[in-house]
C-alpha cells in the first residue's frame, strides 16, 4: 500500500474546485481540509479529544521546534508523534524551511542549509535538507515536507513600517546590494536542488509521503518555473509555499490560482500559511487546497532577547516558584477577599461554608488552619496513551 492515496470524489463543472479523501497509514481525511497547528506536538489549550470533536482530521507539527525540544530521538523512542501526542489520526510535519524566513534575524542561509540560533539556549542549530528529512523520519508523521528556501514574497524595501514584523528580512532588504529578483531565483534553484537531496535521503517512502514545495514569490513567471521543476519530481503531492509572507490578499489569491498544480495525476496540493478561508469557491485555488492555522506563540519574542554572544538572558534568571495552598494532595484555586488569600476548600461542594463578615465578604481565619473534613484522595487513572 502506498504511503498516501488521494481519491477525487466530486468536481465542479465550472471551476477547478473538487472534493476528495486522502488516505494515510493513520486514517483518512476529507479535502478541502482545515489543518490546526500543533507546533510542539500539542494544539494549545485543547486536549487531543477536544481537537477531534471540532471535526479536525489532520494536524500539523513543526520539525524545527520538535528538533529543539524534546528532540526527534526521544519522540521516536516514545513511538513517534502520534503516540507522543495521543493523536491516532493523520499528521503533517513541515520541514523548518519557513523558520528560515520567519526567524531571519537569528539565522544564516547558505547553499547547503540554514544555521539557526536556538531559541532555547542560543546555541547554533544546523538544518540541512538531509537532516530535515532524518528528523521527520524519526518523528513519523504521515506527510512530510521537503526542506525549501522560502524568500520574501515581495521586496522587503516595499514593506510599510507597520508591516515590518520580520526585522531580519527588512534589514536584508534595506541593503544597497539586495536584488529581490536575484533572491527569488536563488531560492528557486536551492529549493529544487534541496528537493532532490530530500528524496534521496527519505528512508521511509512506504510509510511517509514526501511533498515538494513550490516557491517563486509573487512573480508568476518564476512560479511557473518552480512548478515545472518541482512537480517534475515524482512525489505523492506538492505544496504552494511562500504565500501569506508579506503580500496582500489579492496577490495571495492570484499566486495560489496560478500555482495550483495540474491534477492529472490526482495529487493533493497544500497551501502553506493561510489561516483564513476566503469566500465561495474555496478562495484562491478554487477549493483545491489545505490551509493551516497558526496558534499564538507567546514565547516567539524570546528569540529577540538573545545576546550577541549567543547567551539567553532568560535562562540566567532563577526560576521563581510561588507556593500554592493545597488540601489532600490537590492543588486548588486561590481567591482574594479583603486582602486575604483563601484556599480552595471553601469552594468545594458539600463542605461547610466559610464564615461571612458584616460586609458580606468571606472572612479568613489567618494563622489558623481551616477545620474542614479531609478531601478524598484523587483517583489516578491510566493514560489513554497506555491503553
Amino acid at each position: 500500500m502506498p504511503a498516501l492515496r488521494f481519491d477525487i470524489q466530486h468536481r465542479c463543472a465550472s471551476t477547478p474546485a473538487r472534493t476528495g479523501v486522502v488516505h494515510t497509514p493513520h486514517g483518512s481525511f476529507a479535502t478541502p481540509a482545515f489543518m490546526p497547528v500543533g507546533t510542539r506536538g500539542t494544539v494549545k489549550g485543547l486536549l487531543p479529544k477536544l481537537v477531534a470533536e471540532t471535526g479536525s482530521e489532520i494536524l500539523l507539527n513543526n520539525t524545527y521546534h520538535l528538533l529543539l525540544r524534546p528532540g526527534p530521538d526521544l519522540v521516536e523512542q516514545l513511538g513517534g508523534v502520534h503516540r507522543f501526542m495521543c493523536w491516532n489520526h493523520p499528521i503533517l510535519t513541515d520541514s523548518g524551511g519557513y523558520q528560515a524566513f520567519s526567524m531571519a534575524d537569528i539565522n544564516a542561509v547558505d547553499d547547503e542549509g540554514v544555521t539557526f540560533k536556538s531559541i532555547v539556549d542560543g546555541s547554533d542549530v544546523r538544518l540541512t535538507p538531509a537532516e530535515a528529512i532524518r528528523v521527520q523520519n524519526a518523528l513519523g508523521a504521515d506527510i512530510i515536507m521537503a526542506f525549501d528556501d522560502c524568500p520574501p514574497s515581495v521586496d522587503p524595501k516595499l514593506f510599510s513600517r507597520t508591516a515590518q514584523r520580520l526585522t531580519g528580512q527588512a534589514q536584508r532588504g534595506s541593503r544597497r546590494d539586495y536584488d529581490h529578483a536575484r533572491r527569488l531565483d536563488e531560492a528557486n534553484e536551492r529549493t529544487v536542488r534541496w528537493l532532490e537531496t530530500c528524496k534521496q535521503a527519505h528512508a521511509r517512502p512506504d510509510e511517509q509521503a514526501l511533498f515538494g514545495i513550490v516557491q517563486g514569490g509573487t512573480d508568476l513567471e518564476r512560479r511557473s518555473w518552480s512548478v515545472q521543476r518541482v512537480c517534475g519530481v515524482d512525489l505523492p503531492g506538492y505544496a504552494i509555499g511562500g504565500v501569506a509572507v508579506g503580500e496582500g490578499s489579492a496577490e495571495i489569491e492570484a499566486v495560489v490560482r496560478h500555482t495550483a498544480p495540474p491534477d492529472a495525476r490526482g495529487q493533493a496540493p497544500v497551501s502553506h500559511g493561510r489561516g483564513v478561508r476566503a469566500g465561495p469557491g474555496g478562495g484562491g485555488a478554487g477549493g483545491r487546497r489545505h490551509v493551516r492555522l497558526r496558534a499564538p506563540n507567546k514565547k516567539r519574542t524570546q528569540r529577540q532577547r538573545l545576546h550577541q554572544d549567543g547567551t539567553n538572558p532568560s535562562a540566567e534568571r532563577p526560576l521563581r516558584r510561588r507556593p500554592r495552598p493545597h488540601r489532600g494532595g490537590l492543588r486548588l484555586p486561590r481567591l482574594r477577599s479583603g486582602g486575604a488569600r483563601l484556599g480552595g476548600p471553601h469552594l468545594q461542594p458539600g463542605l461547610p461554608a466559610a464564615p461571612l463578615s458584616e460586609s458580606g465578604n468571606v472572612r479568613a481565619n489567618l494563622g489558623q488552619p481551616a477545620q474542614h473534613p479531609a478531601l478524598p484522595t484523587p483517583h489516578v487513572g491510566h493514560s489513554p496513551c497506555n491503553s
